[in-house]
């Protein structure tokens, strides 16, 4: 009996399936596999160095130091949704999967990952409870802030010397698919951490000279 149950997602899943095979899958057939290895990404480079080169020369240089972890973490996360969108085009429309895709979209996942966390911790955008400690004097406060930090520094600078020592230790070991070294993905952790210790440096330097503002800073940017 409890079959019975299942009869009705059967037939829905068979007629979307019928639907996909007989009326989407012709068109997208005619899609030369040319276009999503070659001139999309081509066009989408493109794009953003127009973008880059144009915003330069509104702001300067400066442009590409403030705003270095956005500049790093974009072409990464643009780099994962167009491989996901690829995949799934060759793989269910024509039936030829790309051995590759995976790999690729783990690498830039592992970086957007970490200089996403460094582009969150420039904006000020760390796990904090300040219930309890809100309620301190502004001194006491910024004293209690600036130890923190300086152990969120001491730890950022462990991790760093553990990244790089896993990124040398890596260089041996290639991927299993392109057999690229693994230093590539794992490479991303200690730039991660070298993007922190720097924002942390600055939050450090301004909570001593009392130029840095208290607290969680919420920013729309991130």
């Amino acid at each position: 009996m409890s079959e019975w149950i299942f009869l009705p997602f059967v037939a829905l899943f068979n007629f979307i399936a019928w639907v996909f095979i007989t009326l989407l899958q012709p068109p997208l057939l005619l899609i030369s596999p040319a276009l999503f290895h070659y001139i999309a990404p081509v066009i989408l480079v493109i794009c953003l160095i127009v973008y880059l080169v144009r915003q330069v020369k509104l702001e300067g240089g400066v442009f590409l130091l403030r705003n270095l972890e956005e500049i790093l973490a974009f072409p990464f996360l643009a780099a994962i949704g167009y491989l996901v969108f690829m995949q799934v085009y060759f793989r269910y429309v024509l039936n030829d999967p790309i051995v590759w895709a995976e790999e690729i979209t783990l690498l830039c996942f592992h970086w957007a990952v970490f200089v996403g966390a460094a582009l969150a911790y420039k904006h000020g955008e760390k796990l904090a409870m300040e219930t309890f400690v809100g309620h301190f004097s502004e001194n006491l406060q910024r004293r209690i802030y600036t130890i923190a930090e300086v152990l969120i520094f001491l730890t950022l600078l462990l991790l760093l010397y553990q990244g790089i020592q896993v990124a040398i230790l890596e260089w041996t070991y290639p991927s299993s698919a392109l057999e690229f070294p693994q230093t590539y993905q794992s490479a991303s952790f200690p730039v991660g951490m070298t993007l922190m210790l720097i924002h942390s440096g600055r939050q450090l330097l301004g909570l001593i000279t009392g130029k840095a503002e208290l607290g969680h800073r919420s920013s729309p940017a991130v």
